[in-house]
């Protein structure tokens, strides 16, 4: 019989495995959304241009980087989320649901581990 602590370790892991299995979801729906928009870039614009993540996820927060009363740590987390927002949506959200899907089946094997 195992320990009672580690029963309840188990479950715990089990139900936060959920938590990256559901970005899955979330990532394959953002992705299906960011293909449309891609193919309604190509039919717009008459030739290819990469889709970028902030108009594929509507990321309004870029207008702080114009806020004057930004601390200078805060300034850069923005700049850093800036650049990573100008990535290709269609190559960055796939990644994204593949490494939700990993760790939450991670999490599911190590709650069967402890188990």
């Amino acid at each position: 019989m195992s320990h009672p602590a580690s029963k309840a370790t188990s479950v715990v892991l089990h139900y936060l495995s959920y938590l990256p299995l559901a970005g899955v979801t979330l990532s394959v729906f953002v992705t299906l959304k960011a293909l449309v928009l891609q193919i309604m870039l190509v039919v717009n614009k008459g030739g290819w241009a990469w889709l970028k993540m902030h108009q594929a996820a509507d990321l309004g927060f870029l207008q702080l980087i114009l806020d004057d009363r930004l601390s200078a740590v805060r300034r850069q987390l923005i700049l850093g989320a800036a650049k990573l927002a100008n990535t290709p949506a269609l190559i960055v959200f796939p990644c994204i649901a593949l490494v939700c899907w990993l760790m939450g089946k991670g999490l599911q094997a190590l709650a069967k581990g402890i188990k």
